[in-house]
Parts: structure tokens; C-alpha cells; sequence
């Protein structure tokens, strides 16, 4: 696992979708003080991209996941030092992808 965090806690989040349902404009809110950049990018990038078509689902994350998985493997068994060294290369980029776009995504319900 990286040193990724999440991009908001679970209270930012419920705090986000309560203002969602209530109408409130989020946008609004990140311009007047609240959450400005450079020091919260990572709650504007997420908040930005939720439910948007061209954002990030738990499915991307755990296709990443599984092509971690898929990689890891393919480097334990392969016999060829360098292979392998590609193999484990692979394997940590997946992870680093899918624990971005988990770091995007507000938490599951439980």
C-alpha cells in the first residue's frame, strides 16, 4: 500500500452530501474560504469528479486490484530474473492506481 490518504474523511463527506441534498452548491462553498487550494486540491479533485462520467468507481479500483494480483503472480512464477523484475514493476503500479482512485472515492456504505 502507498502512502495515499483519502481525500476526505467520512464526516467531509456526509457534510458534502447533506449539502448536496439541501441544494447547496459545493463550488460555491470551495471559493469562499472553505476548502481552497493548493492545501485541500486532493477534497476539490474528489468532490469534483463524484458521479461525473469521467470519474472514478470502486469497479476501476478493484480492476487494479485484480491486475495487481494478476502481476504478483505472473512474477513468482516466472523463472527469469528480469521478467520478474518487469512482473513486480507492474504489479506496484496497479497498486499505486487503484489506491488513487480509492483515495478519490467517499467510503463505502457500510
Amino acid at each position: 500500500m502507498s502512502e495515499t490518504k483519502p481525500a476526505m474523511t467520512a464526516e467531509e463527506w456526509g457534510e458534502f452530501f447533506a449539502l448536496r441534498e439541501a441544494g447547496s452548491s459545493i463550488m460555491r462553498r470551495l471559493g469562499k474560504g472553505g476548502w481552497t487550494p493548493p492545501e485541500n486540491a486532493h477534497k476539490q479533485a474528489a468532490l469534483c469528479l463524484h458521479n461525473q462520467p469521467f470519474g472514478f468507481t470502486r469497479e476501476m479500483a478493484e480492476a487494479a486490484r485484480w491486475q495487481q494480483g494478476y502481476w504478483e503472480a505472473r512474477a513468482t512464477e516466472t523463472l527469469d530474473e528480469e521478467e520478474s523484475f518487469r512482473c513486480r514493476a507492474r504489479a506496484d503500479a496497479q497498486g499505486q492506481i487503484a489506491d488513487l482512485i480509492e483515495a478519490l472515492l467517499p467510503p463505502e456504505a457500510p
